[in-house]
């Protein structure tokens, strides 16, 4: 695994944290969603210390963006006015963070990433109607791996260069059961869509309960946290 993770819980099972994942480097902390668990785990986690911290998120529910103002507003009061930056392809979430009373001089906001140490490109993916979702499709030291952010269908173009081995992993949010509303992928079309010898590289996250063990059985990708 390129990514580590805060949590893999849904909305709706909080015990297992809301999803969010991270890759870190000696200076710098590279953050995907801030959802209500999250600041929480940075704080535990002593990731709130790295000197930068970069924030992508996928899209505006709660659990995805739910401590974002308390991080970016505890770098700058307590730390000394340390500057988060946080990327969106759109200016929606300047908006967002105007509402819940985060001034512009907090943050600094971007809309895409490719440094030296890593390279983000956003990916329109199907979620609810009424809101555009993003998945990330990441590079890191000549990886490539896609975080799903919440997507009821992987892209045809992601699930082709998977399978073909130009993207090494993905992260993908997948419930236990398959419903006639899902907003996210499942665990019975995903048995359908990645062979049994593709597996181990497809993590589950966002989970809607705990079935890490019917995963193994599965041989996908459960992720400890």
């Amino acid at each position: 695994m390129l990514l580590n993770f805060l949590g893999i819980g849904s909305a709706f099972f909080p015990q297992l944290k809301n999803t969010s994942a991270y890759y870190e480097t000696e200076d710098t902390l590279y953050l995907f969603d801030c959802g209500e668990t999250v600041f929480d785990e940075i704080l535990k986690r002593k990731l709130i210390e790295k000197k930068y911290i970069k924030v992508f998120i996928t899209h505006t529910h709660c659990d995805h963006v739910g401590s974002l103002g308390s991080l970016l507003s505890y770098c700058y009061y307590v730390q000394d006015k340390k500057i988060v930056e946080v990327i969106h392809p759109t200016d929606y979430l300047k908006k967002f963070l105007e509402i819940v009373g985060i001034g512009d001089e907090l943050y600094n906001y971007s809309y895409s990433l490719n440094n030296n140490e890593i390279k983000v490109e956003a990916v329109v993916v199907p979620h609810v109607s009424d809101m555009i979702s993003y998945g990330y499709l990441i590079s890191i030291k000549g990886k490539k791996v896609f975080y799903s952010g919440d997507c009821a269908r992987v892209p045809e173009e992601i699930l082709e260069k998977y399978l073909s081995g130009e993207i090494d992993e993905l992260y993908l949010d997948i419930s236990s059961k398959k419903t006639s509303h899902a907003a996210h992928g499942n665990i019975v079309d995903l048995e359908e869509m990645i062979p049994i010898d593709k597996r181990k590289n497809v993590y589950c996250m966002h989970l809607d309960k705990d079935y890490r063990e019917v995963i193994r059985e599965k041989q996908f990708g459960a992720i400890e946290i």
